[in-house]
């Protein structure tokens, strides 16, 4: 007969392997703690060097150039197709105007401005018999007697379209 041969023990359940992972975890917590900076210390700002820093230039936009013709087209007196009443737009410099409504005893109140860009024409109108703005964006006619285009107020339930015709002074 053969002499029996015993099972190799199970390391898994010896002290020295329980002792050996306990001292791994315990020593792996330490690391860990000792990495992670505690909450109560302020975060130090990174240095950064202060010859990389370059000022970096954002692009101005640079408007369209201003048709001074149609600018100066624009400014005159003109009548609104749709409220029969009479404006005229005074210009103020290169592309932006005065809009006064002329009275029916030609007084002239001042009611709103507005900037022209080539035949584009945007102003803001304060109506004060209602007591609300109006916001224009008009396009001048070729022929520059006639301008067209939208209007809308401040409640987006008021908008509609606009006509105005040159008129003489």
């Amino acid at each position: 007969m053969t002499p029996q041969v015993t099972p190799p023990k199970d390391w898994s359940k010896s002290k020295i392997y329980l002792f050996l992972t306990l001292l791994f975890l315990a020593i792996t917590a330490l690391a860990q703690s000792l990495m992670v900076p505690p909450a109560w210390t302020p975060p130090r700002p990174l240095p950064t060097p202060e010859s990389t820093l370059v000022p970096v230039r954002t692009p101005t936009p640079t408007p369209p150039p201003v048709s001074r013709t149609n600018q100066q087209t624009a400014c005159g007196s003109w009548l609104s197709n749709t409220s029969r009443k009479k404006y005229k737009f005074i210009c103020r410099d290169q592309n932006s105007f005065d809009v006064y409504q002329v009275n029916s005893n030609l007084d002239l109140t001042k009611v709103g401005s507005g900037d022209a860009v080539g035949d584009a024409i945007d102003a803001k109108l304060v109506i004060p018999e209602r007591g609300r703005n109006a916001y224009l964006q008009l396009q001048l006619s070729n022929d520059g007697q006639r301008m067209e285009g939208r209007w809308h107020g401040d409640d987006p339930r008021e908008s509609g379209v606009l006509k105005f015709q040159k008129i003489q002074d």
